[in-house]
Formats: structure tokens, sequence, C-alpha cells
């Protein structure tokens, strides 16, 4: 899952090539074929600490998923409460003075009361 080897084996074998050679006596009859010459192996692993600190790994994704679906329910939480706070709080309006004021009066209501006083 976390594609850290934990064993690591490696072989190397060097051949040589024997074959009939007609101008030396001891080679003439001998037959074409590979001579293995030398030969190893290693060998590698992890050890124990290190196996131990690869292990939390297998945690770490479902940590990741945790602290996500955390944080998206904290902010849908904000957004939610925001949308409450703003759908209960009062309409004020920042003209709090009326449309018809009672103290002013019109041209027309100007002509009538002269009108009337002209009377």
């Amino acid at each position: 899952m976390t594609g850290i080897p934990l064993e690591v084996r490696a072989q190397l074998q060097i051949n040589i090539l024997l074959q009939p050679i007609s101008w030396f006596k001891i080679f003439k009859k001998v037959p074409k074929m590979y001579v293995p010459m030398m030969w190893f192996r290693q060998r590698a692993r992890i050890t124990p600490d290190l196996a131990q600190r690869a292990s939390i790994l297998h945690i770490l994704p479902g940590v990741g998923l945790g602290i996500f679906y955390t944080l998206a329910g904290i902010g849908l939480s904000i957004i939610v409460i925001r949308l409450i706070v703003l759908l209960k709080r009062p309409n004020k309006s920042a003209d709090t003075e009326p449309i018809l004021n009672p103290s002013t009066t019109t041209e027309e209501e100007d002509e009538e009361q002269e009108q009337e006083q002209g009377s």
C-alpha cells in the first residue's frame, strides 16, 4: 500500500564463454558453452524501527478524510448559521423618514390654501 520496499534481494552471475580453439591443444575438443565464473547474492531488509514508522502511513488516508469532513462540516455550519441570522434579523432600512411628510405641503395644497384665504 505504501510503495516502500520491505525486503530487497539481488543476484548476479558472471559467465565466461568456453569454445574450442583449433591452435590450442587443451581447448581443441571443448564443447561451446557458458561456464559460471562468479556469482553472489545481496539481500537487504527494513529494520523493525523503520517498519514501525512506515506502519503509520496506513493511518494517514483515514486521518486525512476525517480532517476533510471536519472542515467541511465547520464550513457548512458557519454558512447555515449566517443564513439563519440573516433571515431572523428584522429588516431595518437606513432611511427612516416617511415618504410623505405632513409638515411639507405641495404646490396644489398651497394654491388651495391661498384661495380659501382670499375668499
